[in-house]
């Protein structure tokens, strides 16, 4: 009568307010969250909630009538690591990848400026071929929401990892940048072995850098390297990432519609404040569910919620419908199936009290029982 899902114990109302407590607090707070006149919930119930989330989650929104028209796409991205609820062998991190879309960039105060139009995906996409998926959905969706005629390119702005440099595979018209502020770690940390010249040496790198000079900057790691004790991983670090990314840094410096990145600001307030600035462990449908239900958050509005605890529903009782009695529509078949399945029963039951405990053939019966049952 209240069109719930079997075994459900949950008004869509009160599963949409567990999910929003617990995509901002722990599990117990959410559980906490949803009392009501002496009646309580536990975190298991409450983890079991975030673990029931669709792990395609569709668009909550109808596709545009008319495209953005947008000449430039700017895609941002990063992982965060997120510790693994495992101990011994198999304790680590999980990577919680964060990828998102916007327009461009406005200025809201003095070194302040925010995100246009911006779109998140998220969640953990582990080997290639997952990988590959996400990078399609983005590539979708762009299709899907923009002119395509119209845009000229999508600048992807990362730090070099080999998920990330997989997307100029996937999404149209994109190019690839390196991210400053992973260059600018990789030289401050070289740089801080020169000591007293520690500003000279900095000044050194961006200069050939500006200069297009791989070749000289090699040197210059070199010379650190042989001069400074201690120093040589640190420039080995810095050598394998300038000469991986060389193109991309230049891209960075010279092409004067690329923007600065901000992802890993955005990593820490979409998913480590949940997720990994405390000691709590994870396990992998967890993290990637609440990786999901973070970024839906951000792109639709926590009142979207509720949406997506239905749409779950409703998949659920669709499945129902095709399986057993369920998709028996008229009560004299209910009935019919019900009076068989009892005759089967008693028939069973007569033939076990005629057998010995230990006959095999028992024990064969037993077997098919369960099976029909089943």
């Amino acid at each position: 009568m209240l069109h719930l899902p079997n075994r459900e114990r949950f008004t869509p109302v009160a599963e949409a307010k567990v999910l929003s407590e617990a995509e901002v607090h722990s599990y117990q707070h959410a559980a906490d969250s949803v009392q009501t006149k002496g009646q309580t919930i536990t975190k298991t119930t409450v983890m079991n909630k975030v673990h029931a989330i669709e792990k395609e989650i569709p668009h909550m929104e109808e596709l545009p009538v008319e495209k953005k028209a947008c000449e430039y796409l700017y895609i941002e991205a990063d992982e965060d690591h997120i510790h693994r609820q495992k101990d011994g062998k198999e304790q680590g991190c999980f990577m919680g990848k964060l990828v998102y879309l916007f327009e461009g960039k406005e200025e809201i105060c003095k070194s302040r400026r925010k995100l246009i139009s911006p779109f998140y995906f998220g969640g953990l996409y582990t080997g290639t071929d997952q990988n590959a998926a996400l990078w399609e959905e983005v590539d979708a969706y762009i299709r899907q929401h923009y002119d395509y005629d119209i845009l000229k390119c999508v600048y992807i702005n990362s730090d070099g990892a080999g998920w990330i440099r997989a997307a100029e595979n996937y999404v149209g018209k994109s190019k690839l940048v390196a991210d400053r502020f992973h260059l600018m770690k990789y030289i401050n940390r070289v740089a801080r072995y020169t000591l007293d010249k520690e500003t000279i040496t900095k000044r050194r790198f961006y200069k050939y850098i500006y200069k297009n000079k791989l070749l000289a900057s090699k040197k210059l790691l070199t010379r650190i390297k042989n001069h400074y004790e201690g120093s040589d991983h640190a420039v080995e670090e810095c050598r394998k990432y300038l000469t991986g990314n060389w193109k991309y840094i230049q891209r960075a410096f010279r092409d004067k519609h690329v923007l600065g990145c901000s992802a890993e600001g955005h990593v820490s307030s979409v998913y480590s404040e949940r997720m990994s600035s405390r000691p709590m462990g994870w396990s992998e449908t967890g993290t990637d569910r609440m990786c999901k239900l973070r970024c839906f958050i951000r792109n639709y509005g926590r009142e979207k919620v509720i949406d997506l605890v239905n749409y779950r529903r409703e998949r659920e009782l669709s499945a129902a419908a095709a399986t057993g009695t369920d998709g028996m529509i008229e009560e004299s078949q209910r009935k019919r199936y019900t009076a068989k399945q009892k005759e089967a029963q008693r028939y069973a039951e007569a033939l076990h009290g005629t057998l010995s405990g230990n006959s095999t053939v028992r024990k064969i019966l037993a077997i098919r029982e369960q099976i029909g049952n089943i």
